[in-house]
């Protein structure tokens, strides 16, 4: 059961959701971390959470595990008394690191040395109150070494098993760098209880890596068969949160396409009525489009048109018909059973009958736009100029150098703009042979070039033909 697990997300982990990722492979689904307070004093939080987990009771073939809050004991506990019969586990929840969490101190705010006795309290409450396993999710405590210990005493209070998201409290950022795996493995080898990681997990070979890391105690197999080991009471796992939500198919390897995906989860929010907010299922289709398109051109269109939603039909029909003729595919019907629905014909072409209808439409390109008179000219001058100036820059120096072979003399440079000294007139005198004449060189340096145009020879402006050594003192700088 703890082999392959979808975490607690805040607003995410509705019934839809939970449903969708068991079906592809989640061997265990948390629901959302819950408020015992809400539970006891507000009635319609209470129906929400328990028609989410009674429209579609959990089994030993869909395992959920409740997971609650809180910094008092017996609030938690008859919270979960309320819910221990809906579900196959309840965890606490120790590892949330949002600003509610902190200003009303549970969550990662209760890993602290000088609050261990109330967390030990509130675990021991939950594992003598409660019919089902007590569980307890963590992150990092500070410094990280202390967090062995605390999974230590958290064990002897009686929680069935521990996970560690291994990354330290942060309210500002979600994941503030990459989770420690190895504080993972320590818990590991050193707890008589499973331990399941929480962390490092983006792409399907990041699973098998993080078994290894953390040295789980079974073998990770590129089936939906999951873990195999000679105890499964003491299996390690994998918890796997906001990946997820952009690829719920994570655990059976497949990247779903993101239409075909968000109208499965549809599906089942219409099986599931009133489980889940529309605000939640319409973040929900956002991360699965996102997940694959949000680099796509139509993407913020996307957005805007997501936004301006009310309905699931209206989901339905932008996923269908919009987003599938952005993608440059022909759009589907609403009906599947009815290939010349008239709301798909209206919505594609307002103008269109069924026997006006072409699908291959979407796929035509588009008229080019004529230029305007006098473009091509243009264009052409801005080609020739930049082809001209490339010109220089290939022959120049090769030109300097072979004048150079061919007449070796004293010579100077009048350099413009050097990058050290901007803007200034700077003489730079090389040794070589004298002769009469000097080659004057200016050289214009720009961004990430510099090319050189030879003058003709010419007597040296700084000095007499025969005698250099009347220049003035200059500087020197390395050639750029």
């Amino acid at each position: 059961m703890l082999s392959r697990i979808a975490a607690p997300m805040v607003g995410q982990s509705d019934l839809p959701f939970r449903t969708l990722v068991q079906r592809y492979g989640a061997t265990l689904a948390y629901t959302q971390m819950l408020r015992p307070d809400l539970i006891l004093n507000n009635q319609e939080y209470l129906e929400f959470h328990l028609r989410d987990l009674t429209m579609n009771p959990s089994s030993s073939e869909r395992p959920v595990v409740v997971q609650l809050c809180g910094n008092d004991p017996d609030t938690v506990v008859q919270a979960g008394r309320k819910l221990q019969t809906y579900c196959q586990g309840i965890d606490l929840n120790l590892g949330c690191p949002q600003k509610a969490a902190m200003d009303g101190h549970f969550g990662a705010y209760l890993l602290g040395q000088k609050d261990w006795p109330l967390v030990e309290e509130i675990v021991a409450a939950m594992s003598n109150s409660f019919i089902v396993p007590t569980a307890t999710k963590l992150r990092l405590c500070q410094p990280a070494s202390k967090t062995l210990e605390l999974a230590q005493r958290l064990e002897s209070c009686g929680t069935s098993w521990v996970t560690l998201h291994a990354r330290t409290v942060a309210p500002n950022r979600r994941r503030h760098g990459a989770a420690d795996l190895s504080q993972v493995k320590r818990l590991k080898d050193n707890l008589n209880i499973p331990v399941v990681s929480n962390g490092n997990v983006r792409v399907w070979n990041d699973l098998e890596e993080n078994l290894k890391t953390t040295g789980a105690d079974g073998t990770f197999h590129s089936t939906l068969a999951g873990f195999q080991t000679a105890d499964p009471h003491l299996i390690s796992g994998l918890m796997i949160a906001e990946t997820l939500l952009g690829n719920p198919c994570l655990f059976a390897n497949k990247v779903p396409d993101p239409v075909d995906i968000s109208l499965e989860y549809l599906a089942i929010c219409r099986d599931y009525p009133g489980t889940a907010s529309f605000l939640m299922i319409t973040t929900h289709i956002r991360h699965f489009v996102d997940f694959q398109c949000h680099r796509r051109p139509w993407y913020h269109k996307f957005r805007s048109a997501l936004n301006a939603c009310t309905t699931l039909d209206d989901l339905e029909r932008l996923l269908r018909v919009k987003v599938e003729r952005w993608r440059g595919r022909v759009p589907r019907p609403m009906d599947e059973d009815d290939s010349d629905d008239e709301d798909l014909l209206s919505l594609y072409d307002p103008g269109a009958t069924k026997t006006e209808m072409k699908v291959e439409a979407p796929l035509v390109a588009p008229e080019a736009v004529p230029r305007e008179p006098g473009a091509n000219a243009i264009l052409f001058l801005l080609s020739a100029s930049f082809l001209f100036v490339l010109l220089i820059l290939a022959v120049s120096h090769p030109l300097l150098f072979i004048v150079y072979q061919l007449f070796p003399h004293r010579y100077y440079f009048l350099a413009f703009g050097l990058p050290t000294n901007a803007n200034r007139l700077v003489v730079r005198e090389l040794d070589a042979p004298r002769l009469p004449h000097g080659l004057m060189v200016f050289n214009f340096p720009v961004p990430f070039l510099a090319f050189s145009i030879p003058s003709y020879w010419i007597q040296s402006f700084f000095s007499t033909p025969n005698d250099p050594d009347k220049l003035e003192d200059t500087e020197s700088y390395d050639d750029a």
